[in-house]
């Protein structure tokens, strides 16, 4: 079916909405991910003691999302990465994977 043989049927609705990316306030940034961003009259903080969470990290890479998901409180129980450049160099920086 074509987009407007869609639209005309009775149970569909099209709503609109007018954009304007400065009628708000811009998203927050968490500090914990992004500390370079952070403003400067608070301090960051980075989670510790036991692992809130666990995770497996498929298609890991180099490990950028395992940085981010460990500085969230997360435990990495496994990595798989086919590329062996990668692998190693995973396998180096998180040896605990």
């Amino acid at each position: 079916p074509k987009l407007q043989d869609l639209l005309s049927q009775e149970q569909v609705g099209l709503v609109l909405k007018a954009f304007n990316p400065f009628a708000r306030d811009p998203p927050s940034i968490d500090s914990r991910i992004h500390p370079e961003r952070a403003p400067t009259n608070t301090t960051t903080s980075t989670i510790t003691g036991p692992s809130s969470f666990t995770y497996v990290d498929l298609f890991s890479g180099i490990g950028g999302f395992a940085v981010a998901l460990d500085a969230l409180g997360g435990k990495c129980l496994m990595a798989s990465e086919i590329d062996p450049a990668c692998r190693r160099l995973y396998q180096h920086n998180f040896p605990k994977a």
